[in-house]
């Protein structure tokens, strides 16, 4: 499993590093996680490739972050086999990755704080994200 981060990235570039993952990793690689950062939304969705080597969206999970009145903030879901993670069958110990709501809200609130600390300084913003003080 490989996990690809873009940042207001044009949708074909996008693709293209599925594409990238999916057909050069030599078999270790058979579904890919992609988080797009927009402005106000993050998704994060499934890839797979098909028999041709194209890769296709398997399933994709979405929040904003001011949504319309009476509109959820948070759509879709993702649930991924383990098989499709690790490349081996599941053991009856392991369970499958699943991305709660509760587990978005967490990523997404993370992503906005730091959207927000890297604009107001892009030097210090990384290393401000793992200071585990911050707020003490």
């Amino acid at each position: 499993m490989a996990v690809e981060v873009a940042c207001e990235e044009i949708p074909t570039k996008l693709e293209d590093d599925m594409m990238f993952w999916l057909n050069q990793s030599n078999g270790e690689v058979n579904v890919v996680l992609s988080i797009e950062v927009l402005q106000g939304k993050i998704t994060i969705a499934q890839w797979k490739s098909n028999e041709h080597g194209i890769p296709f969206l398997v399933q994709n999970m979405e929040i904003t972050k001011d949504p319309a009145p009476g509109c959820d903030h948070i759509q879709g879901s993702i649930c991924i086999p383990f098989e499709d993670i690790h490349c081996q069958p599941r053991p009856q110990n392991k369970s499958d990755f699943v991305m709660t709501r509760v587990g978005m809200e967490s990523l997404a609130h993370q992503i906005w704080a730091f959207t927000i600390l890297l604009t107001l300084n892009p030097v210090t913003a990384p290393l401000r994200l793992f200071d585990t003080s911050m707020g003490d």
